[in-house]
């Protein structure tokens, strides 16, 4: 196996690790997933939130990937 397969076996299973972790305390917060696409939802250097339509089509490419 080459290095580029390893390096991409690796990521999958990353992926794979992070879509299936399971809430702390039932919380979903304590997901990384859920955490990363809260700070998605910052918009640039500034400490603002993205407007819901451009937060949909960052969620619905995250979800697409998945």
């Amino acid at each position: 196996m080459g290095t580029h397969f390893k390096l991409l076996q690796l990521l999958f299973k990353s992926c794979i690790a992070f879509m299936t972790e399971e809430f702390g305390g039932g919380q979903p917060s304590s997901s990384t997933l859920v955490y990363y696409s809260g700070i998605l939802a910052l918009h640039g250097n500034r400490e603002t939130g993205r407007t819901a339509k451009l937060f949909t089509l960052i969620l619905s490419q995250l979800i697409y990937i998945q």
